[in-house]
């Protein structure tokens, strides 16, 4: 964001070429559902119940989500806190490679 410019170039060439696109589209997903797949595991380590994680229709878009019946009842702030952040440790995971590439690249 430093430079809006070549910023909004790159989203334009991401944007018109599909071949671009497409790899993009199918990280995302896959970031998405491992996202959600990450908060129920969390979850059922500290004694959650996760009745269901899955895909929801909400307009104007689709949406992953995972349902954890008793979070308010986890045993401690602590179990509540890593629930809540599991998805978003796996989000930066997932990013690492990407920032060592972008690190090593002028």
């Amino acid at each position: 964001l430093w430079d809006a410019g070549a910023f909004l170039d790159g989203t334009w060439e991401l944007l018109t070429s599909p071949l671009a696109l497409v790899p993009f589209a199918v990280f995302l997903w896959f970031s998405i559902c491992l996202h959600e797949l990450a908060h129920g595991v969390a979850a059922r380590h500290y004694g959650g119940v996760v009745s269901e994680i899955g895909l929801r229709w909400r307009f104007p878009a689709m949406m992953m989500y995972c349902t954890v019946d008793n979070y308010l009842f986890l045993p401690g702030l602590r179990a509540k806190l890593v629930v809540a952040a599991a998805g978003a440790y796996v989000n930066l995971a997932l990013l690492l490679p990407f920032a060592l590439w972008r690190a090593l690249l002028d």
